[in-house]
């Protein structure tokens, strides 16, 4: 009898009778509301600006930018392009570079760069290489890579 009661008595310290809930693990990131998203697309724009103005070119070169804040993310990218000003020099003078680039770090990301009929690129960032492989793309490759450029830039709108 006695062996009963202790074997009762370990089987039942070993459940937990009281069932305790596990907290819920809240999501690191949370969508921004409409007002937060339209706040944070215009730091980012200011970002651009930032970044296009900090770009010191010469006479002979012009520049645009264009920013987008990702809620995906939570990130802001800025691609800047900088280019032969006179649209009049001949095809193998002309040159563009087009940068990918971390609008709240500075930090580039990818870049495209033509000379010429010369075209290359790169892809510095390491998440960003993992896309291009995922895609089964070099992540030296011109045109892949100005399409990913371009789609980290690019505004879902929605008529």
């Amino acid at each position: 009898m006695k062996r009963l009661t202790i074997a009762a008595l370990l089987l039942l310290s070993s459940c937990d009778m009281t069932k305790k809930k596990q907290p819920e693990i809240a999501s690191p990131f949370r969508t921004p509301s409409a007002t937060e998203l339209f706040d944070l697309q215009s730091k980012c724009t200011a970002m651009g600006q930032k970044v296009l103005q900090s770009n010191v070119i010469g006479a002979a070169l012009t520049q645009e930018q264009v920013s987008h804040y990702n809620p995906k993310d939570n990130r802001c990218y800025v691609r800047l392009t900088v280019s032969t000003a006179d649209l009049t020099a001949p095809r193998d003078k002309y040159i563009q570079d087009t940068y990918l680039e971390d609008g709240q770090s500075g930090e580039i990301l990818a870049d495209t760069f033509v000379k010429g009929e010369t075209k290359s690129g790169i892809v510095f960032d390491a998440s960003l290489q993992k896309i291009m492989q995922e895609k089964k793309q070099s992540s030296t490759d011109f045109y892949a890579i100005r399409d990913l450029i371009d789609s980290f830039v690019a505004t879902d709108r929605r008529p």
